[in-house]
């Protein structure tokens, strides 16, 4: 244990709390160490090899820190130091420490923040021996702010950092301007100071106010207010610091020993919370229940905290220890016996059961999940008074929340009904008719002929007017751009801002093109009246080619934008990048609806395991993260996806609108086409019409939503 000459000796209590003396803490954590005052040394040992002591002194914002770490004579120790902020965080020392002869020598380093600093002394490189650590810090004694302005009406704040008894007087001056006066005097932590201060304007352009520091160690504030004319003000602060022992006029930074007096009650079990009664506890500070550390203790002023028991057996010893390692015990104080529990149970019924959190806060704390059937039960409950919560995104709970009261017997049928939150489903067609245009190839016209898929059929019965682009449709500046439909390509219909040769931007050509084409490529479908205007709904696929992703190679996003599916960039990753580039397009547009069809799966033998994989991954991700809150958070506005590729890959694989609910069903067969046409992965009749007959209900859905979002 370090020895500290001419103030006091730390208390042994090593055995009992060792964090406190070996070893830094944790970043951001209580800053346990051996408490140092102003003008403190210290001489210990690092002993064994990879050991460092922790020292904790109190220090304002503004103060002067002196430090030097020396070798004892004899000794091998090449000293090594640290220093962390009152937040964790370590300072930089380079430019003020010093080495010489294994001496290190800390000058005038300026501290920025008031709080508990933590100083580390450890061996470089693994040395051990004996070492002399001495201390100084030299608060500030005058703080100025010069030519500040202040208009009518506004108010600045000003702080510095002070301890009991500390003698605090601010000045403001005006070089012009009059009517403003110190109006407010906050102590630690921001309350507002009402007594012990002085405060008053004098003459026509200066204010003062003085205040004894009696609310402890922190920084204090003063507010100065304009109620008068435009001023620039010059601000100064000054600080009498309470003398130490024998007169001197230096700051002692002794903090006061907690004491423990009482507790209530004076037992019970683990897990309990305990109230513990006494004096100068302050924030941050830990109880010990025989030397075993509190699982939470809450600071509820100076003169209490509370703290859950740990695990124990028989009468022990409590121990509030502070953040700067002083402690207080009260012997004996506390007696482990058994105390009766009980369980809590109920059932959540109603549009879900299984998977509810439940949270139970009160007297203790508690989280349960309902099973199957939707019981749940919390056990080892002790007397006292809970409410339970029910929780689980997506659904309302009748009642939101209960009280229970655990007397003596457990309680039963705390019960809830779960009711959907979510977006009711609307599978009508529109009550008028939508322009829709499918940027497609040829599985595309397959899927819309009426003698394969009968999509176009099945839209025009539902009220969409189809229009449709192939191979060979053009642009402005960009010719045959429709047959450019792969992943990597769309990143130039939605994304490409290159101007062209006509001063439009590329993307603004094409998209503008693609909003107002009346062309029909494939045919005319169930013929309904055009309903005129520009096409509404963007419907968009990539062929089956698209679905040999490779996995991620090293290439980077961009070199996939504009580029085929046959390029070495065509990767997961990179695939997600280009939609991800799209969305930010779309979501500038929500006078449209974008329709994503992903494109169709290949045939085994056109590709491997592992690229199919991959493609599944990418389509999975389209449907449940690309536009959820993680991502892009547009879930429900005016972009949706359609999983063609899911759908082709098994009769039992689906994305669809079942029992009420969408369902995205993947569990069934492989990443391979179940309906491709021998060794062609076009898909055939069978497929095209149950993806129809799954996308057209799912398209009404997304069309009400998307006008219920406008």
């Amino acid at each position: 244990m370090p020895h500290v000459s001419r103030r006091y000796l730390v208390p042994a209590l090593a055995a009992l709390l060792p964090a406190l003396c070996l070893g830094p803490p944790p970043a951001a954590a209580a800053p346990f160490g051996v408490p140092l005052g102003s003008g403190d040394s210290v001489t210990t040992a690092i002993s064994p090899a990879g050991d460092s002591d922790a020292y904790v002194f109190e220090a304002f914002a503004g103060s002067r820190l002196a430090v030097s770490v020396a070798p004892a004579r004899g000794s091998a120790l090449l000293p090594a130091l640290s220093l962390r902020d009152p937040a964790g965080n370590e300072v930089d020392l380079s430019p003020r420490l010093a080495s010489r002869r294994g001496k290190l020598t800390l000058k005038k380093l300026a501290l920025e923040s008031t709080g508990y600093w933590t100083l580390l002394v450890s061996g470089d490189s693994g040395a051990t021996g004996e070492y002399v650590l001495k201390l100084k810090v030299k608060p500030p004694r005058r703080v100025s702010v010069k030519g500040l302005p202040l208009a009518a009406g506004e108010a600045h704040d000003f702080s510095c950092g002070a301890r009991e008894d500390t003698r605090i007087s601010v000045t403001v001056k005006a070089k012009k301007g009059r009517g403003f006066a110190v109006t407010s005097v906050f102590g630690p932590g921001g309350a507002e100071i009402a007594g012990g201060v002085e405060a008053f304007t004098v003459g026509k352009g200066r204010a003062k106010a003085v205040l004894y520091a009696s609310r402890g160690f922190g920084d204090y504030g003063f507010r100065v207010e304009n109620g008068g004319e435009d001023a620039v003000l010059s601000v100064v602060m000054k600080l009498r610091h309470p003398r130490a022992a024998g007169g001197r006029r230096k700051l002692v930074l002794d903090p006061l020993e907690p004491s423990v007096d009482s507790l209530d009650p004076p037992g019970g079990a683990a897990g309990a919370w305990i109230s513990i009664r006494g004096e100068n506890f302050r924030e941050g500070a830990r109880a010990f229940f025989g030397g075993e550390a509190a699982p939470a203790t809450v600071f509820v002023s100076a003169a209490e905290v509370r703290a859950r028991v740990p695990e124990g057996t028989g009468t022990v010893d409590v121990t509030v220890v502070n953040p700067d390692g002083q402690f207080g015990t009260l012997a004996g104080a506390f007696l482990y016996r058994f105390l009766e529990t009980h369980s809590v149970s109920g059932t959540v019924s109603g549009d879900a059961s299984a998977g509810v959190t439940l949270t139970l806060s009160g007297d203790d704390a508690r989280v349960t999940t309902s099973v199957a059937g939707g019981g749940y039960l919390f056990t080892g409950v002790l007397d006292g008074t809970y409410t339970i919560t029910p929780s689980r995104s997506g659904f309302r709970f009748e009642p939101p929340s209960r009280e229970v009261v655990v007397s003596g017997a457990d309680v039963s049928a705390v019960d809830f009904t779960a009711v959907s939150t979510a977006p009711s489903l609307d599978t009508s067609p529109p009550s008028g008719t939508v322009r829709l245009v499918f940027v497609h190839h040829s599985c595309g016209s397959n899927w819309l002929s009426a003698s394969n898929g009968g999509l176009g059929d099945e839209l025009g019965k539902n009220h969409y007017y189809v229009r449709d682009t192939n191979y060979g449709w053009d642009a402005p500046e960009n010719t045959d751009i429709g047959s450019s439909t792969d992943i990597g390509h769309w990143y130039t219909w939605f994304a490409d801002t290159t101007v062209q040769g006509n001063a439009v931007a590329r993307r603004d050509n094409i998209l503008g093109a693609l909003y107002t084409t009346n062309a029909a490529t494939s045919g005319l479908y169930t013929p309904i009246t055009d309903p005129g205007g520009e096409n509404e709904i963007i419907m968009f696929k990539s062929c089956f080619p698209n679905s040999n992703v490779r996995s991620d190679n090293g290439t980077t996003p961009s070199q996939l934008f504009g580029q085929s599916s046959g390029s070495s960039a065509h990767t997961l990753s990179n695939c997600k990048a280009v939609y991800r580039e799209l969305l930010k397009y779309m979501k500038t547009r929500t006078d449209k609806m974008f329709v994503v069809v992903t494109a169709p799966p290949l045939v085994s033998g056109s590709t491997d395991a592992t690229r199919a994989a991959n493609a599944r991954a990418l389509n999975d991700w389209l449907v449940h993260d690309w536009l959820s809150p993680a991502e892009g958070d547009w879930e429900n506005r005016n972009v949706y996806v359609f999983d063609f590729f899911n759908v082709l890959t098994d009769e039992n694989n689906h994305h669809r609108v079942y029992d009420g609910a969408i369902q995205h069903d993947t569990s069934h067969g492989n990443d391979y086409a179940a309906y491709g046409q021998g060794g062609d992965s076009h898909p055939n009749s069978t497929g095209n019409r149950k993806s129809t007959a799954e996308f057209v209900p799912l398209l009404n859905v997304w069309y009400h939503r998307w006008q219920a979002s406008k």
